[in-house]
């Protein structure tokens, strides 16, 4: 059986939540400042 696209997209998102990332999977200023990134290296972040 397949999953079907909604869900696999439902569960996704949950995945990228749980994990502190943006949709698209990158993760959150507010995450890469928790696990520590020096702020130098913050301000260079585009995304």
């Amino acid at each position: 059986r397949v999953l079907p696209r909604e869900w696999f997209e439902k569960m996704k998102r949950e995945y990228y939540e749980i994990r502190g990332w943006d949709t698209e999977g990158r993760p959150t200023i507010d995450t890469l400042k928790r696990v520590g990134v020096d702020e130098g290296v913050l301000k260079h972040v585009t995304w």
